[in-house]
């Protein structure tokens, strides 16, 4: 039985085949083997294939083909012509295919060959949800098999993704084995790609390549720079970055995606799938190669290639300049971003115009559920949410204004989704400081990480030297980076490319192994945590100010049951749908109002505060920024402060004939401290008094006006640091009092 089957398989094989037929075994004997192909389309002739095959032959390949679908009657007319359904028997690609192919495009019928790849180009997510949608348990029939194929071969999906799609096929289906499926994907890309070839036509047949040893120099960098164009136009995957050019790379075990600015290598895999590039041989044939390297460095050092432009990746929703909310995978030429969401996440739809009952919601979410246990300005949780109109004031009960602590750390996280409506505008970066540690400042910013970006990222500490800022800060902003943070910032911070980087929309540095500077956008929000840390004057009006202190000793003892989640982190994982909903809903509310500009105009970042501000304000919560004098207070560098060594002294000797806190001192006897101490204040004038120059009381007592309420670090020889405030009382007839008073440490 064996022999037969062997015998009536070799006369098929042989019946009615000319010699040159690369279905023959002997024909494949005489067959030059072909060069290794180009990975891009082969042009191939097309001729009638009237060959014929035995009932048990087709039985057989039916059996290794997978289910077959029954021949469209619709298609079966007698003007219909199926261009997949004839073969060019003297193309020798047909050799370089599995015998398993060859077999399967024998017995394809018509609605498997035609149908299956007439229709649209199918991508990896495409695919993943036509897999969901066939019957558990009923094998996939041939034509949906070619059609899901063969529209991601017209896609040109990544060799990862029919890995990925394959696994997932044989897993639902174990009779549909991955040899199958990949003799399909033989299948379709040798149709699809013969489609293309014009008929017994030598110079038709060159149509669409970019013959290298034919062209001129400057016909191929025109044809390279066309193809780029053609091939990004739909679902870019390659972007101008900058001066940089960059690709979006999505990670399929962890589902992240990635901006990968593109090495020359990867710019020439780039070009060489654009562009068919061949070269002409002496028989008249063509040879596909990859992109010459002369015209990849060529385009590769072209300012505006005419590739989409890219500002951020993102993988939670946005809103364009317009004010359209921006909920849909992939590249946004309205905002110059790549939305990416994480697999699994999934957020309810924003009305187009919200109504109390979800702004009222939206509150309840981000200040109940979310940050009500956070000390915010030495709120409890119930100070909160009565201050920020969650809960009802109780009979007799203070109402506080709205912390601005919180209100500042709420605008920081609506960057994110703001960015396009604030425009190519710089932003302060976040300050949040304690007065010691355990108050939740870290785990404040990986909340918002988890929120905004679906888990936590803590760039290395601060780096202390001015050139190694610089490349950290390039090297973050060329992966385009959303939030940089820089944990448990201690001392004076002095950087002027910190500042820098504040007040530029763009950022430049040099890139190691180039002699030119490259350039890259600058959107990324900036947050620092430390207990007190300390930034110089031209860095201080960069900051926004959060200020967390529980008001107890110990704050890292708290027990877990005060706060509303034991495991916040987990929380926000679970519910990072409902959380963007809150914070899209505060924006859309803000938009269908009329785009009003927040009250707090704040010098070098005013787009940034008209919008946040007007986002905030609309929602019924004033007082963003109304804490920018308390940068002083909080973060100004005491290093070389001539005021420092004032409070200090004032502290320490006998100004009174016993010094008690809080005991006031008018300008003229603090002025005869100064000149008895011979301390120095620049800004403070001197007058002639007896021969001698002294302090002038007038210019001492504006000098002190603009440090009032300015919180100090004095030493206590039994206390140890604690902090003083220099607070002023009501002018009297003798003028102004000055005093010192306490402040929680």
């Amino acid at each position: 039985m064996k022999d037969q089957n062997q015998s009536g398989l070799s006369a098929l094989l042989r019946a009615d085949k000319p010699a040159d037929d690369p279905f023959s075994r002997q024909s494949r004997k005489d067959v030059t083997p072909a060069k290794p192909r180009n990975r891009l389309r082969p042009n191939l002739e097309v001729v009638a294939d009237t060959t014929k095959a035995s009932p048990k032959s087709e039985a057989r390949a039916d059996a290794k083909a997978g289910p077959r679908a029954t021949p469209a009657k619709h298609d079966t007319g007698s003007d219909f012509k199926n261009p997949f359904a004839e073969l060019n028997r003297n193309d020798p690609a047909l050799n370089k295919l599995s015998s398993g192919a060859r077999m399967m495009m024998k017995h394809d019928s018509d609605e498997v060959a035609f149908k299956g790849m007439r229709g649209r180009k199918i991508t990896h997510a495409d695919a993943l949800l036509r897999i969901a949608e066939w019957q558990t348990g009923k094998p996939p029939t041939a034509l949906q098999l070619r059609e899901l194929i063969a529209g991601m071969v017209s896609a040109r999906v990544e060799e990862q993704y029919f890995n990925d799609v394959f696994d997932r096929i044989n897993k639902g289906w174990k009779t549909v084995s991955k040899k199958v499926l990949k003799e399909h994907r033989e299948v379709a890309q040798h149709y699809l790609w013969g489609r293309e070839r014009k008929e017994n036509n030598p110079d038709a047949a060159k149509a669409g390549f970019c013959v290298v040893n034919q062209a001129a120099f400057l016909d191929q960098v025109n044809a390279g720079r066309e193809g780029l164009a053609d091939a990004h136009n739909d679902k870019p995957a390659l972007f101008r970055y900058g001066t940089e050019l960059a690709q979006v790379n999505h990670v399929l075990e962890t589902g992240e995606t990635l901006l990968d600015i593109a090495s020359r290598n990867a710019f020439r895999r780039h070009l060489s799938e654009a562009v068919p590039w061949a070269v002409s041989q002496s028989d008249d044939s063509l040879r596909g190669v990859p992109a010459p390297l002369e015209v990849t460095d060529h385009l590769l050092s072209e300012p505006n290639l005419p590739l989409p432009f890219l500002e951020r990746v993102t993988v939670s929703p946005a809103f364009d300049s317009a004010g359209n909310l921006l909920d849909q995978p992939g590249y946004q030429p309205s905002a110059y971003t790549f939305y990416a969401p994480p697999e699994g996440f999934m957020m309810a739809g924003v009305s187009p115009e919200p109504s109390p009952d979800d702004m009222a919601e939206a509150a309840r979410i981000l200040i109940v559920e979310w940050l009500g246990d956070f000390p915010f300005d030495g709120y409890t949780r119930r100070e909160i949410e009565v201050a920020m109109g969650v809960a009802e004031a109780m009979p007799g009960e203070i109402v506080k204004a709205p912390p601005p602590s919180m209100l500042n750390f709420l605008g920081w996280v609506l960057q994110t989704p703001c960015r396009a409506l604030i425009g190519r505008s710089p932003m302060p970066a976040l300050l949040v400081t304690k007065p010691v540690a355990g108050n939740g400042a870290t785990k404040l910013i990986e909340s918002a990480q988890i929120l905004l970006f679906g888990n936590t990222s803590t760039r290395p500490t601060f780096p202390k030297d001015e050139d190694e800022r610089r490349k950290a800060f390039f090297s973050a902003l060329r992966a385009s980076t959303a939030i940089m943070l820089f944990d448990n910032v201690k001392g004076t911070v002095d950087s002027p490319v910190l500042a820098a980087l504040l007040t530029s929309t763009t950022f430049t540095d040099r890139v190691l192994g180039r002699s030119q500077e490259r350039s890259v956008p600058n959107n990324a929000s900036v947050a620092i945590t430390g207990n007190n840390p300390r930034f110089t004057e031209e860095l201080v009006r960069r900051l926004s100010l959060c200020r967390l202190d529980a008001g107890v000793p110990n704050p890292e003892k708290r027990a877990p049951e005060e706060f509303k989640h034991a495991d916040l982190e987990g929380w926000m994982a679970g519910n990072r749908g409902r959380l963007m909903w809150a914070l899209c809903t505060l924006v859309q509310n803000w938009i269908v109002k009329g785009q009003s500009n927040g009250s707090a105009s704040v010098q070098s970042f005013v787009p940034w505060s008209n919008v946040i501000g007007g986002v905030l304000e609309a929602a019924g919560w004033i007082g963003f920024q109304s804490n920018r004098d308390q940068l002083k207070v909080y973060a100004s560098s005491d290093e070389d402060d001539p005021i420092q060594t004032l409070i200090q002294a004032w502290y320490d000797d006998t100004l009174l004939p016993k010094p008690v806190l809080g005991d006031p001192a008018y300008a003229g006897a603090l002025a005869a401290f100064c000149d008895a101490h011979a301390l120095t204040l620049d800004r403070v004038k001197k007058r002639l008094l007896d021969g001698e120059r002294v302090f002038d009381p007038t210019s001492l007592g504006r000098f002190l006006s603009g440090e009032a309420n300015r919180v100090f670090e004095v030493a206590d020889p039994d206390s140890g640091l604690i902090n003083v405030a220099l607070v002023s009382g009501e002018k009297d007839k003798h003028g102004k009092p000055w005093r010192l008073d306490w402040r929680v440490r």
